[in-house]
């Protein structure tokens, strides 16, 4: 495992890429990303539900990872191009998690 520092270091990467991609996409309407993701992905997946109180949960935890993407407090998962993940954008959330909380819950 990296140490902190590095570990730091290759999380904020990973996020710089994942702006950059969002701002390319922006740019240049043709892009094949933006074609891809024609619905708000957020949107289809709280929808698809069952609960009030499911949707709730969900729309809290999303938020809570669209700020650890951004390190901007306040983002809203709704305002994320999910579509532009990539393994290494989930890597840096997922040991930003488990730096955070106990393994049993940061998967």
């Amino acid at each position: 495992m990296a140490e902190p520092g590095r570990r730091a270091e290759l999380e904020l990467a990973a996020v710089d890429q994942l702006v950059a991609g969002a701002e390319n996409a922006a740019r240049d309407p043709e892009h094949v990303f933006l074609q891809a993701a024609p619905a708000d992905p957020v949107a289809v997946y709280l929808a698809s539900l069952g609960s009030v109180e499911s949707r709730r949960t969900m729309t809290s935890t999303l938020d809570r990872l669209a700020v650890l993407l951004t390190g901007r407090p306040g983002t809203a998962a709704a305002g994320i191009p999910w579509h532009l993940l990539r393994p290494e954008h989930t890597t840096a959330i997922r040991a930003q998690l488990l730096a955070a909380y106990a393994p049993s819950t940061a998967s």
